[in-house]
């Protein structure tokens, strides 16, 4: 970026920027929200058992509700559940990260339930945000921070979303699925039109926390590289009817224009139907792999963070950060689960002192927030004189 090697570092404040319509990425209380009450129908035809099943994955448990109604006390039939809630969870400082490392806590089949359950509603509430990721779709305000950027710069995100993922599929040059997320890739599954190919990325992507549109095989055997998964890439109903051996009937339905319901030539057992409550996918022609999103916990200890996607990835950030001239964090509050874990990331010994660093957030005015940031970056100075990520990318000249 400005002819200076750039790295771009994304927080939630940077993805809080995203509109399409009426679709945007889900808020923190958004999610929690959603943990008590469903947003859909309860007479939809995706209700399952126990939860409400759609294209995107869970959309609610009743059994994570009912966990968190007796972990706090709340009785089901308040009318004011929401409200009790949130006082429950302020009462004892609980954010979405600490909620998580609340269920964490309990070993027990129930408490392993509800934390998975927790996971899978998460990521679905992200990919709906997301939405088509359809080239109408695609965020303007990263469109426009990936057409400045430059051979040799890269980006870290700590965000679950593939809004910068998009970005650089639809507007960047330098950028190729195969070769751009800093780790070995197996695999695209999906829309990725003129980028299918095996050319070497000249912009780096490092999702530091995993995402909704990167996955690993569950057994450690078939582990060998990610999947991409991109545009119109992942819908569970279809692998659901897949499991369930609709898909040719189907397909047969739809080239003959032929109306009606198709038969199921089987059931869905517990196992499969448990994988695909996670977001799990199955990829291959007769033998079908299945794979699993590539998630980091929102919790303080990070156990994945000694995987081997992390550490190959760490790895690859150390061997750019002594030769980075500009680091520009956006939308990054440095929260305490990160907190910890941050100094492995950005060493302060392999960080040239000249390297200019700017912080864009809407608290760059607060000392607790520069303290932090100083705390990560001490050999630096560090300018606090942007707040709004979508001035700073609109203002960007772009030639």
């Amino acid at each position: 970026m400005d002819k200076k090697r750039t790295l771009i570092i994304l927080g939630a404040g940077a993805s809080a920027c995203f509109k399409s319509g009426n679709r945007k990425l889900p808020t923190q209380n958004d999610i929690l929200k959603i943990f008590l009450y469903p947003k859909i129908s309860r007479s939809s035809p995706s209700v399952k058992l126990g939860g409400f099943m759609t294209d995107d994955g869970l959309s609610h448990s009743s059994f994570l509700a009912d966990y968190l109604c007796r972990k706090f006390g709340i009785k089901k039939d308040n009318e004011n559940l929401l409200t009790e809630f949130w006082n429950k969870l302020s009462e004892r400082k609980l954010n979405l990260e600490s909620l998580y490392d609340e269920l964490e806590k309990d070993g027990t089949e129930d408490g392993v339930k509800a934390k998975n359950d927790f996971i899978a509603i998460l990521l679905s509430k992200i990919r709906h945000g997301v939405g088509s990721r359809s080239r109408r779709d695609v965020c303007k305000y990263h469109l426009n921070l990936v057409k400045k950027l430059e051979a040799s710069d890269y980006i870290i995100t700590f965000n679950w979303d593939t809004l910068i993922d998009d970005a650089l599929l639809y507007g960047c040059p330098f950028w190729y699925p195969y070769t751009g997320y800093g780790v070995p890739v197996v695999g695209l599954g999906g829309k990725f039109f003129n980028k299918v190919h095996h050319i070497q990325s000249l912009i780096e992507l490092f999702h530091i926390h995993g995402s909704i549109g990167l996955y690993e095989p569950i057994e450690e055997r078939n582990k060998k590289g990610a999947l991409v998964v991109g545009p119109r890439g992942f819908c569970l109903t279809h692998e659901m009817f897949d499991l369930m051996g609709m898909t040719e009937e189907i397909k047969s339905m739809q080239e003959k224009g032929r109306s009606g319901k198709p038969k199921p030539k089987r059931n869905i057992t517990d196992d499969e139907q448990s994988l695909l409550d996670k977001g799990c996918i199955r990829i291959g022609e007769k033998n079908k792999i299945w794979y699993q999103p590539i998630f980091v916990t929102p919790n303080k200890y990070k156990p994945e963070y000694k995987s081997a996607y992390v550490s190959h990835i760490r790895k690859r950030i150390h061997s750019r950060l002594p030769y980075t001239e500009n680091i520009i964090i956006a939308g990054y509050s440095f929260p305490p689960a990160d907190f910890v874990h941050l100094k492995s990331i950005f060493v302060p010994e392999i960080i040239q002192r000249e390297t200019s660093i700017m912080c864009i957030n809407f608290e760059n005015e607060k000392d607790e927030f520069k303290e932090k940031a100083r705390q990560i970056f001490p050999q630096n100075n560090i300018n606090f004189d942007i707040k709004d990520f979508k001035e700073f990318c609109m203002d960007l000249n772009i030639e």
